[in-house]
């Protein structure tokens, strides 16, 4: 197979990964929290904050909890701890 070199091609820009979180990581004081909707599994979420944690070192710490509401659903609690 032969390949063709190319010139003055500009590169796309990234398609995959975003800046930032989609999670309001960033906002939180020490003590508050928000809650993930339960179709979203605590894996993707840990996955989150850990990112957010790797790129924003001495962020603050973060906790996640499964959190049961009064109607039996479940969602994931995350508190910002320091």
């Amino acid at each position: 197979m032969a390949f063709e070199i190319r010139d003055d091609v500009p590169m796309p820009r990234r398609a995959a990964g975003r800046q930032g979180s989609k999670y309001p990581l960033a906002d939180l004081d020490v003590g508050q929290s928000f809650l993930v909707d339960e179709d979203i599994k605590a894996t993707t979420v840990r996955s989150a904050v850990g990112a957010f944690m790797k790129r924003n070192p001495g962020a603050g710490k973060f906790a996640l909890r499964n959190e049961e509401q009064e109607d039996g659903s479940v969602f994931i609690g995350v508190w910002r701890t320091e």
